[in-house]
């Protein structure tokens, strides 16, 4: 519990300073929140969180939820970050590879890299909720200026049933997607043209 705050913000797992390298490896993160208030910013709640820095997350098992506050926008399960404030992309780039990781439930993103970051996101199995009223969950998402590769991974259970936004398996504009292997409902997942290149 944070003090003065009530109830807990912010990552489980987070780098101390920024432009530092971590491996993050073998860790079972369970933050199931239950009533947890919407946060935003900094405060928003992430398992694995690299703020500006570089390094690993490995063969952990990762869940982040927040119970009857499941449409707040944050629960990323693991994200990597990359900007001085919440909006300005650092001018260093960071590089980060996200494998061998089983995420069974998230809020918003399963695994997330935004600002200047190149990331390798390998392997990892990531279950969405599947069908909700709830949250537009996505279950990979590069944007903001990262860049990267998502390969061999298993995806599923992305499907916002409102259809006023839509939840996707994979959003990563210019981003190189190889050996897509599966994702969940067909509205899960939904290609754009100009936003993603597919090799089989």
């Amino acid at each position: 519990m944070e003090p003065g705050i009530g109830h807990f913000t912010g990552a489980v797992v987070q780098n101390a300073t920024a432009q530092s390298t971590i491996h993050v490896t073998n860790l079972t993160v369970d933050a199931t929140l239950p009533g947890n208030p919407c946060d935003a910013g900094e405060q928003r709640l992430r398992g694995i969180l690299f703020f500006g820095a570089s390094g690993t997350a490995t063969n952990n098992h990762v869940t982040v939820t927040q119970g009857v506050n499941f449409g707040c926008q944050e629960g990323n399960a693991i994200e990597a970050r990359n900007f001085v404030g919440e909006t300005l992309s650092s001018p260093d780039r960071t590089s980060v590879t996200i494998s061998d990781n089983v995420i069974p439930l998230y809020q918003k993103t399963g695994i997330l890299a935004n600002g200047n970051v190149d990331a390798i996101v390998t392997r990892n199995v990531v279950t969405g909720v599947g069908p909700s009223t709830l949250i537009a969950q996505n279950g990979v998402q590069m944007g903001f200026g990262a860049t990267g590769l998502i390969s061999a991974n298993e995806i599923s259970g992305n499907n916002y049933t409102p259809n006023s936004f839509f939840a996707c398996g994979i959003i990563a504009p210019r981003i190189l997607i190889y050996r897509y292997a599966v994702c969940g409902a067909p509205r899960s997942f939904r290609w754009r043209p100009f936003s993603a290149f597919i090799k089989e």
